[in-house]
């Protein structure tokens, strides 16, 4: 009786794959694959078809992007077109390819592409500006990063020290980066002036009595008002 009714329930099925999705009568994958057309209007009518889905195209977008046998051309094209439907949805793939893709090409698309407003993209570009060997991508990361806005204060140190790094362009990049955050950064700067870390304090007094950073030393002024009593007579 067991066995006859175990045989009449019902047997569990695997889940159905989702159906792929067509786009007049195309595969999405067959769209994707014109964003790396010769012919431009091609090019621009599939990117047309493709942000019309929003955010349901994001999953074969992301494939073709981490894809490492996919043209170069195709991964930038398609990191690129994930940001297009500007969805939130967006800014965590793109954070994700800015911090594991092998190519820099597709982390510099990811970079240019991402929301740097949202709160999730200061630490992601902290951490990649540690990580990352490509001294133009340190100066698009350091750039970024500061018009990420007090989400980026934190990260004060990190900037300062990037003020020795044997690379001269990097060096000009972290000093734009602090003139880019502007009196913003003055009361933090003032601070790690008057830190217990000596190269960074020299770093921090550097910037300060540099003339374009006069907004931002009269911002920092409060908080330096305790020179005259720091440990370092260097200060």
């Amino acid at each position: 009786k067991r066995r006859a009714a175990e045989s009449a329930q019902p047997k569990a099925t695997a889940p159905a794959e989702p159906a792929p999705i067509v786009i007049r009568g195309r595969p999405l994958s067959a769209w994707i694959q014109e964003l790396d057309h010769r012919n431009n209007n091609a090019e621009k009518y599939a990117e047309a078809q493709i942000k019309g889905l929003g955010k349901a195209a994001f999953p074969a977008l992301y494939a073709v992007a981490t894809d490492p046998n996919a043209k170069p051309k195709l991964r930038v094209a398609a990191t690129r077109a994930i940001a297009r439907p500007r969805d939130p949805a967006a800014t965590p793939l793109l954070l994700k390819l800015l911090s594991e893709s092998e190519s820099v090409e597709v982390r510099r698309a990811a970079l240019a592409s991402v929301n740097l407003r949202s709160s999730e993209v200061a630490p992601v570009l902290a951490a990649r500006l540690a990580a990352e060997k490509d001294s133009d991508l340190h100066g698009r990361l350091l750039y970024s990063l500061a018009k990420s806005g007090e989400a980026a204060l934190p990260f004060l140190p990190q900037i300062l020290a990037l003020m020795s790094h044997p690379d001269r362009a990097t060096q000009r990049s972290a000093e734009l980066a602090l003139i880019t955050l502007g009196v913003k950064a003055g009361p933090a700067l003032g601070r790690v002036a008057l830190g217990p870390d000596s190269t960074q304090s020299a770093h921090a007094l550097k910037f300060l009595a540099d003339r374009r950073a006069r907004s931002i030393a009269a911002a920092a002024l409060p908080a330096l008002s305790g020179a005259s009593k720091h440990s370092d007579p260097s200060v």
